[in-house]
């Protein structure tokens, strides 16, 4: 996948039910020890028969609260001081669980653990975890998770199978997030914190709004920039022209090609009837001097420069291209020039893709417990806990109830309070995902909300939002791409399918650079020029290679 393209849980009634029943259980939360425990979590299973279907319920005895202590193996030394913070003492203070952190002396690591004999009850082995369940060390938890998982089977969900080994079964409680999420979105454009405080945070959705709010603000403010793309070297040409089309006609970035997701049809999208209005607004931007004239003659390094001095009220560009101009922006307290991601596409109809699914959700690498855990049930129920809102909270932000000196606005936060540590290698919550009360369970994204900037804060408030990303299509209201992006396929040069799209993108870098900036009434000639050229020197018969291509892999 294009590296500049960043990466939802359905809860079952069964499993909410599970839910409800462990907050009405007063020994598991306030840890009460097992002994004194009176109350048992009932789970209702449905078994059906070929004559009838009858309801049973699953007895959970309560969570077993008595001192216990279980070594955990993480192979990164960070971790060496995750039970000895505030919160591993309210854990404890919980469940009755210390976990004693083991990490590697040198980078012999766990191989020098296996060899001495010790192994600990519980081990983060990252990408080495499918050679522990090979050779024995990892048992399967699927047992567990049938006769006393309650939260974790909860937490993952729809997604639990992707915690499966090769064998079918389950060895961990999975890492980096129980639903594929992500907080940030680059957005289709960018634009200054600095118009959208002057405009009263407008909708911009479509090209037209957005030319809209350029023309109003520079109407206020005459001197004001405008939109400003850098078309001259070619990687920036992909970035700020060519793949903007793919998104704003909700594709994915395919190159120089637009994909039909259900049936492979591939079409190479500079003939494409809806990329002539993508460009011809571009071209009515550029004649009412909205679109910078200089869009198409600076070089990178100029880009960025011009983008620093403040004065560029829009962009559409992938962040690592003009994260230096911010990172200037920032050091002079600029905050309100620098710039918002928006999710615009050509007509309401249309989704941005950003957060979409790319196949490339994987969590299987998290904790496992070992064949030398003496206690394997207490030890599933413990990190079973560790799946609940009750723990999730607790590990993220309930902190702020143990010890209120702490300012959690602070970016140093979660580090000064030990909370951080529990982002990786334990379960834990996706980026996205919130509890109750609407608070997101991830550390690391209230850390990323704490930062904010004065101009950033008044926008996510202008919006609504708490992240950016809310602004955008979610995962799961999006396709999921199990295909090749186009943009990720090797496309030999010297192939006939090579040859033609080079002598077809060298062609359209410098004809549609012309068409943007010709005069309007000589747009409609020009562009009938480009497209017509394109028929005649293989565009369709390029069509018919990729579509073979993309079918293929599709299995079609």
């Amino acid at each position: 996948m294009n590296t500049k393209k960043y990466i939802s849980l359905a809860l079952s009634a069964a499993m909410t039910a599970s839910m409800c029943a462990c907050t009405d259980n007063n020994d598991v939360t306030t840890g009460t020890s097992a002994t004194e425990a009176s109350s048992e979590t009932t789970v209702p299973t449905e078994s059906v028969s070929e004559t009838e279907a009858t309801t049973t319920e699953r007895v959970i005895p309560p969570m077993d609260t008595t001192p216990l202590t279980l070594s955990l193996f993480v192979d990164n030394p960070e971790y060496a001081a995750a039970f000895d913070t505030l919160v591993a003492q309210e854990i404890t203070a919980r469940t009755g669980v210390t976990l004693e952190i083991i990490v590697p002396e040198d980078e012999t690591g766990l191989d020098a653990l296996i060899e001495s004999g010790e192994i600990p009850d519980l081990i983060y082995a990252g990408e080495r975890t499918a050679e522990l369940v090979e050779n024995g060390t990892l048992i399967a938890l699927d047992e567990y998770v049938e006769t006393v998982g309650e939260f974790f089977p909860e937490m993952y969900g729809d997604n639990l199978d992707t915690l499966r080994s090769e064998d079918g079964k389950l060895y961990t409680f999975g890492t980096g997030g129980s639903t594929p999420a992500q907080f940030t979105a680059e957005g289709t454009f960018q634009i200054q914190y600095a118009v959208l405080a002057e405009l009263g945070y407008p909708e911009i959705k479509t090209l037209e709004q957005l030319g809209d709010c350029l023309k109003q603000y520079k109407e206020l403010y005459p001197t004001s920039g405008g939109l400003l793309l850098c078309g001259a070297p070619q990687q920036q040409w992909l970035d700020t022209v060519s793949v903007r089309i793919n998104y704003l006609l909700g594709y994915p970035d395919d190159g120089e090609f637009l994909v039909d997701n259900e049936t492979g049809e591939v079409v190479y999208k500079w003939t494409d009837e809806r990329t002539y209005e993508i460009v011809k607004w571009l071209n009515q931007m550029y004649n009412d001097g909205v679109l910078d004239e200089k869009s198409f003659s600076l070089k990178h390094d100029a880009y960025v420069e011009r983008i620093s001095n403040g004065n560029v009220l829009a962009i559409a560009d992938y962040y690592e291209d003009y994260a230096p101009a911010e990172e200037i922006l920032s050091a002079a307290w600029k905050y309100d020039k620098m710039y918002c991601p928006i999710a615009v596409t050509l007509d309401k109809d249309m989704q941005v893709q950003f957060l979409a699914d790319y196949g490339n959700y994987d969590v299987a690498d998290g904790i496992g417990i070992t064949s030398a855990c003496e206690e394997p049930e207490r030890a599933f129920r413990f990190l079973d806990w560790w799946c609940s809102d009750e723990a999730q909270e607790l590990v993220n932000f309930a902190i702020e109830d143990i010890n209120a000196e702490f300012d959690p606005t602070s970016e140093t936060y979660y580090e000064d309070t030990g909370a951080s540590l529990y982002a990786e290698p334990f379960p834990m919550r996706g980026l996205t995902e919130k509890n109750a009360d609407g608070k997101y369970y991830s550390a690391a994204v209230n850390k990323y909300v704490a930062a904010y900037t004065e101009p950033q804060a008044a926008a996510a408030e202008g919006y609504g939002v708490t992240l950016f990303a809310e602004m955008f299509p979610q995962a799961d209201e999006l396709p999921t791409y199990t295909r090749t992006l186009i943009s990720d396929m090797e496309i030999h040069s010297l192939s006939e399918e090579g040859i033609l799209l080079e002598s077809l993108d060298t062609y359209i870098k410098t004809e549609v650079q012309n068409a943007i900036t010709v005069p309007a009434e000589e747009f409609d000639a020009k562009w009938k020029e480009i497209t017509d050229w394109c028929h005649n020197n293989g565009a369709d018969r390029l069509e018919e290679i990729m579509t073979d291509y993309v079918k293929k892999d599709m299995g079609l």
